[in-house]
């Protein structure tokens, strides 16, 4: 897979985990990249790893969002 295609997917993942109605619950860093917990109000659980930094900005966006709207 090419770089632009490992963004895209990383990307489509967390967007599709969030229009399923999960929420970010916990993000842990390590020079790994990025672990995702995402959690439903039925706490209904999904572990995401982020590795690219194109898609870790992606989910800080997607984080600031969450926090504004709650």
């Amino acid at each position: 897979m090419s770089f632009y295609s490992d963004v895209l997917e990383e990307k489509n993942k967390l967007d599709h985990c969030l229009q399923q109605g999960f929420v970010i619950h916990a993000v842990r860093e390590d020079l790994s990249g990025a672990w995702l917990e995402l959690k439903t109000s039925d706490d209904t659980q999904v572990t995401l790893h982020i590795l690219t930094a194109e898609a870790r900005i992606h989910l800080s966006n997607q984080l600031l969002k969450q926090m504004r709207n709650a």
